[in-house]
């Protein structure tokens, strides 16, 4: 996602997300196809961003309930209930759970050409991988789809 135009309607209530511009202040305007900084999203300088994401894959091949929310610093952004996570093209030897997470990586989320290609450093801090949404972040709602899943069974013998 580019945090533009392609992020319309994925906000929590089904409208436009609301993301704090934290260069210039105010909200980002979803509605325009201009470059957002990575400075505008997670801050710049010394500053920290809590990111907390949570994935539901979809029923079925190509059924339209899979989820995806995002909160920045607690504030929860996205919120989307119709992704087709697995289609029914995938092939029969795709792994239809979630099985991997990947951490890093900018290469697509810059606002300048490829010729003035910089490093940009961050830092990653506490990563907690979870199976249910944590109660600050509103867990301890449950709507029937949204809620958490059951954690797994551990058997001692």
């Amino acid at each position: 996602m580019n945090f533009t135009a392609d992020v319309q309607g994925m906000g929590v209530d089904g409208s436009d997300p609301r993301i704090e511009d934290r260069v210039k202040g105010g909200y980002i305007d979803v509605n325009s196809n201009a470059t957002i900084t990575h400075d505008q999203i997670f801050g710049p300088g010394d500053s920290w961003t809590k990111i907390a994401i949570f994935v539901k894959m979809n029923s079925a091949p190509d059924a339209k309930d899979g989820v995806f929310r995002q909160w920045l610093n607690g504030e929860q952004i996205f919120n989307v209930t119709t992704v087709p996570w697995i289609r029914s093209s995938a092939s029969e030897s795709e792994n239809a759970k979630w099985n991997l997470v990947a951490i890093g990586g900018n290469d697509f989320f810059q606002s300048y050409p490829n010729s003035e290609r910089h490093e940009e450093w961050y830092s990653i801090d506490d990563l907690v991988i979870r199976n249910d949404i944590p109660q600050d972040l509103g867990g301890d709602i449950v709507d029937g789809a949204m809620a958490p899943p059951n954690p797994p069974s551990v058997q001692v013998q």
